[in-house]
């Protein structure tokens, strides 16, 4: 990946500029607690950002939908 691209991907994590696409309104599975979480999350050049509040230039309703990670061993 080039640098211009990390910047870019650092700056969306950040806030700084928009995510590409957030989900919203899915409860996401959470590996760490083995909880369900009521979360929203952002994704840039198809790699997940952050979750929680993000400006984006597109916004996709997830509502009643679950999502688990890509695990790996």
């Amino acid at each position: 990946m080039i640098l211009r691209e990390k910047r870019r991907l650092l700056a969306a994590a950040l806030g700084d500029e928009p995510a590409d696409i957030l989900f919203s309104g899915a409860d996401v599975f959470n590996p760490f607690s083995c909880e369900w979480e009521s979360v929203s999350f952002a994704v840039s050049s198809g790699f997940v950002i952050g979750t929680g509040k993000y400006r984006a230039k597109e916004v996709c309703d997830l509502s009643g939908k679950r999502v688990v990670p890509g695990l790996i061993d």
